[in-house]
């Protein structure tokens, strides 16, 4: 009798990725869930430091490889190769939480929901990156709790979608930044803001964030891969600052921060609203520049 396939596949894209492809394929194989229920693939993109061989240690990893450059091709190969209906995503510099596919597992069987995203969280828990963090999971559960469909983004490192939806709209494109986000789109606009929820308990911790610096740094980089990508397609649109306001003062209720804490909280976001925003205006000249060009 052939053995049946896995339900979930989990995609893991790295390229030298060996200070922390290691802690995150522990745990991806240390989920509370029945190993006959996921299989995980490792994309290799062209490493050269050994993180190849430090995955190879673990034989229950399929390791796979793409010539092609740039994480969105190596993830759309571990697609072609995975044989679970339902794809989780997440990076080689991220460990999910023991829980972590059964709650994505969970909140895809609710009817109508075709992705669902997760919290990403520090490595560090100091008092800025958890103010930070107790910030970004407000603001998500508000986003992808509206109705509004040009606020929707998404994040390939902690991401469950359905196999048919990924292909109904056509994959990841396979630039270097954003694809995730212009996927999540095309969900929203051909099933509904219903189509995509978001799932606080379905959490990863983001091994490389241990500072507050390069929570920053981050942000203008994803402020620059949107602005790059709206010229050719509809990506999301920030919150205005009315919403970032409300949005601030929902989590300083929601979690009880005293007014010091408070204060420092908004002192981080003006910060990281900057980062962003100089992200954004590097994308959009440098664009134009690479166009004149």
């Amino acid at each position: 009798m052939n053995e049946a396939p896995p339900r979930v596949s989990v995609l893991v894209p790295f390229l030298d990725n060996a200070d922390h492809i290691e802690q995150c394929a522990a745990a991806i194989l240390a989920q509370d869930a029945p190993e006959s229920l996921y299989e995980a693939i490792f994309i290799d993109n062209g490493s050269r430091d050994g993180s190849r061989d430090r995955v190879a240690r673990y034989p229950r990893i399929r390791i796979v490889e793409e010539a092609r450059r740039g994480s969105y091709a190596a993830r759309n190969r571990g697609v072609r190769e995975a044989r679970g209906d339902l794809l989780l995503f997440t990076d080689a510099d991220c460990a999910p939480d023991r829980g972590w596919l059964r709650q994505h597992l969970d909140a895809l069987m609710a009817p109508g929901v075709d992705v669902v995203l997760g919290p990403r969280r520090p490595a560090r828990d100091g008092t800025a990156l958890h103010l930070m963090m107790l910030y970004e999971e407000t603001k998500a559960a508000v986003i992808f709790g509206g109705v509004d469909r040009a606020r929707y983004y998404g994040y390939t490192n902690n991401m469950a979608v359905r196999r048919e939806t990924l292909a109904a709209c056509g994959g990841f494109d396979e630039v270097m930044r954003g694809a995730d986000s212009v996927f999540v789109r095309r969900v929203v606009d051909r099933n509904g803001p219903g189509a995509v929820r978001y799932r606080r308990e379905a959490a990863v911790t983001h091994l490389e964030i241990r500072r507050l610096g390069q929570w920053y740094a981050k942000h203008a980089i994803y402020g620059r891969s949107n602005q790059r990508n709206s010229r050719r397609t509809a990506t999301c649109r920030p919150l205005s600052l009315p919403m970032r306001w409300r949005t601030y003062r929902a989590a300083v209720r929601e979690h009880g921060l005293d007014r010091a804490h408070a204060a420092l909280l908004l002192a981080i976001l003006v910060v990281g609203g900057v980062s962003h925003e100089v992200g954004r205006l590097v994308g959009r000249f440098g664009s134009v520049a690479e166009v004149r060009a």
